[in-house]
């Protein structure tokens, strides 16, 4: 509790909130700010060092944030009240179900809801299964033939994207990545045989052109 007076002098006890913030990057760092502008008390869980939420975090704990039983210890250990989880990758760790078990508020999808994030070919399927407007022709592989021969009768442009989560990193754009039918099956290639997106198997979509954005508010 903290007490402040108001020019009438009568005394106001405000409730001081304990917030837990997972991850450690510029997003999250925007939502402790936020935070601390509510006068709550923030607890940061972060793989990286980040200065500006150490700053203002009451207590920090470094390690792998998806890690979910280890944070959710912390998290009952510090009495966290609510807790905001940046990262999409505890998220696909099932950590705000964890959160939630534990009795603990959670601002972020349950494993299941985050699939929209980390599952490409979940996200497709569902809106083609419900007619949502705004989804291209997309394609799933498992295996070099089946591309091979996708990209052998193709015509257009496309997109080759890995199915799980790559930090922004794992999509190859036609014209911008790769100009030739060639380099798109080395890429497709490489995704198999390394897992990239954590498994054998990706998408390829056709291209669409236009601007992307994202908005946020804290």
């Amino acid at each position: 509790m903290r007490e402040t007076r108001n020019p009438g002098l009568h005394l106001l006890r405000i409730a001081v909130m304990k917030v837990l913030v997972v991850g450690g990057g510029g997003r999250e760092h925007a939502i402790v700010e936020a935070l601390r502008r509510s006068q709550a008390d923030v607890y940061a869980a972060m793989s990286n060092q980040n200065p500006g939420i150490r700053r203002r975090s009451k207590d920090v704990l470094l390690g792998d944030v998806t890690d979910v039983e280890r944070i959710v210890s912390w998290a009952k250990g510090h009495g966290i009240e609510l807790a905001v989880i940046g990262p999409e990758a505890p998220l696909e760790k099932g950590i705000s179900d964890a959160l939630e078990a534990a009795a603990i508020p959670t601002v972020g999808p349950s494993r299941e809801a985050a699939q929209l994030e980390t599952n490409k070919e979940f996200t497709r399927t569902l809106m083609r299964e419900h007619q949502i407007p705004g989804f291209p022709q997309f394609w799933a592989f498992d295996n070099l033939a089946g591309f091979e021969e996708f990209v052998n009768d193709s015509d257009f442009e496309f997109v080759i994207k890995p199915l799980g989560l790559t930090g922004g990193k794992g999509v190859r754009v036609w014209g911008d990545h790769f100009s030739s039918k060639a380099e798109a099956l080395a890429y497709g290639r490489e995704v198999l045989e390394k897992k990239i997106g954590g498994t054998a198997r990706f998408l390829v979509e056709e291209k669409l052109v236009g601007e992307e954005f994202s908005l946020q508010a804290f």
